[in-house]
């Protein structure tokens, strides 16, 4: 199986303060998702999402992409890690939490066309 990095999240608790920092330090083009994300288009893309219960240092979600998320979380489990069930969003694609051999969380994207992007 082969994978990029196609997406990463930055949880907050403040999402203002997130978006004023971020947009400074890194000249990003912010896109509103909603009330409590922020979306940053790129290669890979990513997120600003407000997180109530975010602590400082909380960790960045990484995403990875496949062609076949059932296939890829059979293999997750296969080498001894987890994953919850496949999440549907519709017109997006699908996700599933991961946690490799030793706990890391990491999670797997298929977009909704079938590809890794």
């Amino acid at each position: 199986m082969s994978a990029q990095l196609v997406h990463f999240e930055i949880p907050t608790p403040d999402l203002s303060k997130a978006q004023a920092f971020y947009t400074k330090l890194f000249d990003w083009q912010l896109e509103p998702f909603g009330e409590s994300y922020q979306f940053i288009p790129g290669q890979p893309s990513g997120g600003i999402l407000a997180s109530e219960g975010a602590a400082a240092g909380a960790p960045l979600a990484v995403y990875f992409g496949v062609d076949d998320i059932e296939a890829a979380v059979a293999q997750v489990e296969s080498l001894g890690g987890q994953a919850e069930p496949v999440r549907d969003m519709p017109g997006i694609g699908k996700d599933a939490v991961c946690q490799d051999d030793q706990g890391t969380t990491f999670r797997l994207f298929q977009a909704a066309t079938g590809g890794t992007t």
